[in-house]
Parts: C-alpha cells; sequence; structure tokens
C-alpha cells in the first residue's frame, strides 16, 4: 500500500507565511498559503496513492481541512517537535500496512504526482528518498520501512535539515536517493520567482494562482500577533524546515 501524506498548517493570519507576510501582509500571506495548499494537493491527488492523508493541525482544524478538502483522510499532527510528528506519522501508515510513505510540506508548489511518482519508483529500490529543498531543508521525504532515527536531534528550520537528516540515515547503514532540488516559497523574492515560471502555466489553476499572487500589493508590514485560538507556533507546514 502506497501512502502520500501532507504536513499543513490551518490557515490563520499572523501564523502561516509570517516572512511573506512582512511583503504581503498577514492576511495576504495567510490567503496566498490557503491556495497554495489548495494548489499543492490538487497537484499531488493525482498520483497513483492507495491512500492520501492531510497531517494537520492545529487538532480543532478538522474541519476546516474537511471543507476545502473533502476526498483526503484526515489526522491530526502528533504532540512534539517536527522530527517526533514525522516518525510518528511514518509508524502509525506502517502499522496499518502501508509498504510505502512519501510526505511532502505544504510550501512547494512544484510538487507535482509525477514527483510522487518517481518517490515511488526510487523507494523499489532505495529505503529513504529525500526531495531536496534550496534553503538546506526538504520538500519530501519517503521512507519503505520505519526510520525514526532520521528526525532525531534534527536543527529544524535550519539550512542544515537535510545535512543531519541524511548523515542520521547513513548512521544506520541504508541506502537513500535523491530527488530533483526544488524551492519552497517562504518569501516575497521566492513567490516573485515561482510567478514568472508559472505566469503562463499551461495548468490553468497554478497559472491563475500565478498572475493572481503578481498583484498582490506589496508593502512592508509589522510582524502580526496570532490572535485564533487554534495557532500552534511550532512549524508544522514543511518538513524540510
Amino acid at each position: 500500500m502506497r501512502v502520500v501524506g501532507v504536513f499543513a498548517k490551518y490557515w490563520s493570519a499572523g501564523a502561516v507565511k509570517t516572512r511573506l507576510a512582512a511583503a504581503l501582509g498577514a492576511e495576504a500571506a495567510s490567503e496566498f498559503y490557503r491556495r497554495m495548499l489548495l494548489g499543492v494537493l490538487q497537484q499531488i491527488r493525482r498520483a497513483a496513492a492507495d491512500s492520501a492523508v492531510i497531517v494537520f493541525a492545529p487538532a480543532n482544524a478538522a474541519a476546516d481541512f474537511a471543507a476545502v478538502a473533502p476526498d483526503w483522510e484526515l489526522q491530526a499532527q502528533a504532540d512534539g517537535d517536527l522530527g517526533q510528528r514525522l516518525a510518528s506519522f511514518f509508524q502509525q501508515q506502517f502499522d496499518r500496512g502501508a509498504t510505502q510513505v512519501v510526505v511532502v510540506g505544504s510550501d512547494c508548489l512544484d510538487v507535482d504526482a509525477g514527483l510522487i511518482e518517481s518517490a515511488w519508483q526510487r523507494l523499489d529500490q532505495v529505503p529513504i528518498v529525500w526531495g531536496p529543498a534550496s534553503d538546506g531543508g526538504y520538500y519530501l521525504v519517503g521512507l519503505s520501512r520505519p526510520v525514526p532515527t532520521v528526525f532525531r536531534d534534527i536543527a529544524w528550520s535550519t539550512d542544515q535539515v537535510l545535512r543531519q537528516s541524511q548523515e542520521r540515515a547513513a548512521a544506520t547503514g541504508l541506502p537513500q536517493a535523491l530527488l530533483s532540488p526544488l524551492e519552497d516559497i517562504d518569501d516575497d523574492a521566492s513567490l516573485r520567482r515561482w510567478c514568472q515560471r508559472h505566469r503562463d502555466a499551461t495548468d490553468e489553476s497554478l497559472r491563475q494562482l500565478a498572475r493572481w499572487a503578481e498583484q498582490l500589493p506589496r508593502h512592508n508590514h509589522p510582524a502580526a500577533t496570532p490572535d485564533d485560538s487554534r495557532v500552534d507556533d511550532s512549524r508544522v507546514d514543511d518538513p524540510g524546515g
């Protein structure tokens, strides 16, 4: 059984895309994140997965995710740091009979069904697959067996995430593979680059999103303070930090 999971965070203004909010404002950054998440889900849902799961936070946002993604399974993220949450999700999926599990974040709109299929193919050959992000993290991690040590003692949200994760994997003696590097959308510069690449995309939804995002007013905004009771201050929307 092949499982694909998307780690996502509720799109409360001031709680997501805070670096992007410095240019767009908290409300616009939140709305962009919501649209980006829907784009990621749409792209990935085309992959031949036996089970597709949104792994969401906070736990009381289940109804919000069910409303925008009714054809996805929903699972609240476990407690702990990002590594513990990732390890918990992988273990749960293998316990229910999964043979290959791929997890992606919700910050990279260039992840599509073809990339998920490439991860499946690599997992037929090696037990660990990484999708390197340009910031030193990773946008995808895939396993064909539980390997919880790859998520331990990682400096999350730094440019050392992928390197440290690969070192943990190497220490197990298990072979690993890399997919093509991609860029997360974390700030206005990365958003502008993505828009430039996709403003004339053949995929209508990506083209519309790129053109909408290009037209958003840019300003210098003070950091927003979350005022939603569902906000979880930990970073949960990107396996690569």
